[in-house]
């Protein structure tokens, strides 16, 4: 069983991504749609997997970023069976968090986070399950 662990403040941002017009309405919805995803099959199937970011990120260790379309992205921590979900934002609002949080440390006593249990796989699944665009 992995964990996750999602940020208090995550749901009033995607608000606020939400308020920013037809792009963030629909990246916002594609960031719920993929941590429904997550929590019921957890990171390996394929439909999670796709959507990670091409380059990857460097900055921060263990950081996986997914692209939810039109510019935004969602920040991802994985410490083995702990998934941490920091943050979403445009382009440039990750970039800067990501400059910003490049030391940060994740525990998972952490109040700043609700936490949940998620299905575990260790490869990928061949089911396809697709985040509509």
């Amino acid at each position: 069983m992995q964990h996750l662990y999602i940020a208090r403040n995550l749901e009033k941002k995607l608000k606020v991504i939400k308020r920013t017009g037809k792009k963030g309405e629909q990246a916002a919805a594609r960031c719920e749609r993929l941590l429904d995803l997550i929590r019921r099959k957890g990171l390996m199937v394929d439909a999670v997997y796709r959507k990670r970011t091409k380059n990857g990120e460097y900055r921060v260790n263990k950081c996986i970023k997914y692209d939810l379309g039109g510019g935004y992205r969602l920040v991802t921590i994985k410490d083995g069976q702990s998934l941490f979900v920091p943050f979403a934002g445009d382009h440039d609002e990750t970039d800067l968090w990501l400059e910003h949080h490049r030391y940060d440390t994740y525990h998972a006593d952490d109040p700043a986070y609700l936490a949940e249990d998620i299905n575990s796989c260790d490869q990928p699944q061949g089911e396809q399950l697709e985040i509509a665009d």
